[in-house]
């Protein structure tokens, strides 16, 4: 009996909360809400068991779908231009959902003065890391009274930040930098304002960090088990390793294992790509020799050589 509890206990650890029946509120905006500017921040109240929630914004009468997004906190900003939208959200977990929220319609309205307006950045994402810089693309949401983008990325030195490529006269919403712009690693920050010269204002600076990391990661040094370690069919090992990034950005490295039974890595071979630690267990089914070697691949997509191949024996 004590080893049914158990199982059932164990059962209950991973099911998910049923939250079918569950309503969600919306705080704001409320229907029929009229909001002057171009940055919306929607609002609803939490249900217990949802993990996420997803948003969707659509026209008020083409009902054309604008957002349809996950988000963990019940709070999402964003912009949209002058018009007529509609929105409703809904609660989420791996096995449940809830209904929609009532469908809620507001309007918003966006002044000429661009003054208090926000730019929204769209690609890249904050804070990614590349490799390639003359290929990103940069990307940001169009505002309506706008009839120019200023555009500029800048790198930092002893402490100060300089513009090292401008664009002042854009009438479209991306950029792309020309070749060979960049040609040190590092942390960059561009950053749009949009400008409406009919009337002489402009919004402020909106800002994202992206890091150029060229640096092929150096292969790991191998910890353990040493050389020649010794072990036994179905007892697990644990193979540990270190890396050493010597790169002007130290971007996330991702390691990538791999364990035959012949050093040129072709019978009975596991391939395993393991993020976040620097250890892989495994467990031998068979016996014979071994090898096993690392590798390491970085956030940008530099991808290292594998390190000396290391023996192990199972008996």
């Amino acid at each position: 009996m004590i080893g049914c509890a158990l199982i059932f206990m164990a059962c209950d650890d991973i099911i998910e909360e049923d939250i079918s029946d569950e309503m969600i509120t919306i705080i704001a905006p409320k229907e029929d809400a009229v909001i002057i500017g171009n940055s919306i921040q929607f609002r609803w109240n939490t249900i217990e068991g949802a993990e996420e929630y997803r948003i969707q914004i659509t026209t008020q009468e083409e009902q054309v779908l604008l957002l349809d997004s996950l988000v963990v906190l019940p709070v999402f900003d964003f912009t949209l231009n002058s018009g007529d939208y509609q929105w409703r959200v809904r609660g989420e977990n791996f096995g449940y959902q809830s209904p929609f929220s009532m469908p809620s319609n507001f309007s918003t309205q966006v002044s000429e003065n661009l003054t208090d307006l926000n730019v929204e950045l769209l690609k890249p994402d904050d804070n990614v890391v590349v490799n390639a810089p003359d290929g990103v693309r940069f990307s940001w949401s169009k505002i309506e009274p706008a009839t120019k983008y200023v555009f500029e990325l800048l790198g930092e030195e002893n402490g100060l930040e300089t513009i090292e490529f401008t664009l002042d006269d854009l009438t479209q919403t991306e950029a792309q930098l020309p070749a060979g712009t960049i040609t040190d690693d590092g942390v960059y920050k561009w950053r749009v304002m949009a400008v409406n010269e009919s009337n002489d204002t402009e919004t402020v600076f909106f800002s994202r960090t992206i890091s150029i990391d060229t640096a092929i990661p150096d292969a790991p040094t191998l910890t353990a088990p040493v050389e020649d370690f010794t072990t036994t069919v179905d007892t697990e090992v644990q193979f540990t390793w270190e890396f050493a990034d010597q790169g002007t950005v130290q971007s996330d490295i991702t390691a990538t294992i791999q364990i035959a039974s012949d050093e040129v890595f072709t019978t009975n071979l596991v391939e395993e790509e393991v993020e976040g630690t620097n250890m892989f267990d495994y467990t031998p089914t068979t016996a014979g020799d071994k090898f096993w070697r690392v590798k390491g691949t970085d956030a940008a997509g530099n991808e290292g050589a594998f390190t000396t191949a290391r023996k192990l024996i199972v008996n």
